[in-house]
Parts: C-alpha cells; structure tokens; sequence
C-alpha cells in the first residue's frame, strides 16, 4: 500500500513542480484542491482558501469518473427518499421500504460500477483512484496538505525546500 505524506508549508505564494500529482507524467489540466474553516457562533465568517495541482489528462478522467459514481450514489439516495415518502403518505409503508431499498441498491451498484471503471482508466504510476492531493486547512500561513503520490511529493518538497514543514502520516 502507498504511503501518503503529510507536507506543512508555510507561506503565501507556493512553487507546485510541472508534473501530474497523480503518476508523476507531464501535465495537462490542473486540479484544484481547497479547504473551508467557519469560525463563530452567532456572526459565522466562512473562509475558503484554494490551491492549483498540476494534473495530466488520463489522471482527470480517472478522478472524474470515481468521483461520479460519488454523485450517482447521492443522486439515487435523494430521488429514493423522496420517492418513499410520497409513496408512504399515499398509504404503503411496504412499497415506501421497497423502494428506498431499491434506490440504496442502484444506488451502491452505479459507484460501484464507476468506480470500477475509474481503477480501470489508472496506469501503474497513479497513486489512487481518487484526488492525489487532500489540502488540510491552514493555521496563518502555515498550509497543510495529504499528497499520495512519493515522486510528486518530493518533487513539492523540495520545490518548497526553504519553508518544508514536511512529515509522513500516521
């Protein structure tokens, strides 16, 4: 199993190394990775903050495709509810649970089947199936962030050597 590492940044502006996060090949399309804090209670303040992954084409599709299977899943899950509840107030507890049991089916069986077909678009240097970048959050600016991929994960490192927090995961 690959090792994620765990990279602590700090700093404004990062230095992201011209190659696909996921395999490690040349680039084509970006990813982008980002992360929210909310903070207070009555007055709430959202911050959002982005960061832009270098990422080649046959790594985008691979993501897309499991990250639909993502949505299919949600998209099954909510038309059933609303389903079996119409279906329930017009008197059928039976067919309410027949079809919210349908909807979980179909549902699991379109990830399933996507992200079969995701693990199918991968190549051998793909680090996972998924987003090879998970951005933490930050504390100032002292960013965080999960990279799978070893060679890409070095190559950020060092890119960002005089300001390298970095530490393997847990």
């Amino acid at each position: 199993m690959k090792r994620v590492v765990r990279i602590e940044v700090s700093g404004a502006v990062l230095t992201f190394p011209r190659l696909c996060a996921c395999c490690g090949r040349p680039p084509d399309p970006e990813l982008v990775v980002w992360a929210s804090r909310t903070r207070g209670v009555k007055l709430v303040h959202s911050r959002t903050k982005t960061w832009t992954f270098p990422c080649c084409a046959e790594c985008a599709r691979h993501m897309n495709e499991w990250y639909d299977g993502s949505v299919a899943l949600r998209a099954f899950l909510v038309a059933g509810a609303c389903i079996a509840f119409v279906v329930l107030v017009a008197g059928g507890i039976a067919e309410a649970l027949a079809v919210a049991a349908a909807a979980i089916a179909l549902g699991y069986a379109a990830r399933t089947i996507a992200r079969r077909r995701a693990a199918a678009l991968m190549s051998p240097q793909c680090a996972c199936a998924w987003s090879p970048v998970q951005y933490l959050g930050w504390n100032g600016t002292l960013h965080a962030f999960f990279i799978a991929q070893h060679g890409y994960a070095t190559a950020f490192v060092d890119a960002n050597a005089h300001r390298d927090e970095s530490t393997p995961a847990p």
